[in-house]
């Protein structure tokens, strides 16, 4: 179920705008993401929510593999190669539109480890555009408290903050 149907874009534009702009997006306000996050719910996408509550890539690893339920991997290190790996090879629920990955309050780790942090976004932009060939969809939200943060291109788009907080919103 890759594609969008028109009126599923029509029902909610939002949604179908974050796909076509990579399958990353930036969030800001807890609030916004709430509304995000009840909205892909209510087109029936599988929600797996992730806090960021560490600043070291080693606890976000873990907290992501924890989340999607994959093993732990290596106890003080992180495997990019792994969880390129693992996030390719997600199941995806036939009764289900797609899985979304929200990642919380990632600010302190980017500040610490910006490349990191953009990494794992590549994988998942790279890892959501081969599932929607494969007719699945894959979403990552990445939820700053941080309004400034930016993140280079990832998976060949450049992520930014959803439509409606971003420099053109109505707020």
């Amino acid at each position: 179920m890759a594609h969008f149907f028109q009126s599923e874009i029509d029902r909610n534009i939002y949604i179908w705008q974050m796909f076509r702009d990579g399958g990353v997006a930036l969030v800001h306000s807890e609030s916004m993401l709430q509304k995000i996050i009840n909205e892909l719910h209510s087109e029936n996408y599988l929600i797996h929510d992730c806090e960021v509550t560490s600043e070291d890539s080693v606890s976000f690893e873990k907290s992501i593999r924890a989340t999607l339920g994959f093993p732990s991997g290596q106890k003080d290190q992180t495997n990019l190669d792994a969880l390129n790996d693992l996030v390719g090879d997600l199941v995806f629920p036939k009764d289900r539109a797609g899985i979304v990955v929200v990642t919380r309050h990632i600010q302190k780790l980017h500040e610490k480890e910006p490349g990191y942090l953009h990494q794992v976004a590549d994988i998942f932009a790279n890892a959501a555009r081969y599932h929607m060939c494969l007719g699945q969809r894959l979403l990552l939200l990445l939820q700053s408290d941080d309004s400034e943060i930016q993140f280079d291109v990832v998976g060949g788009f450049r992520p930014h903050w959803t439509i409606r907080e971003g420099p053109f919103s109505k707020k």
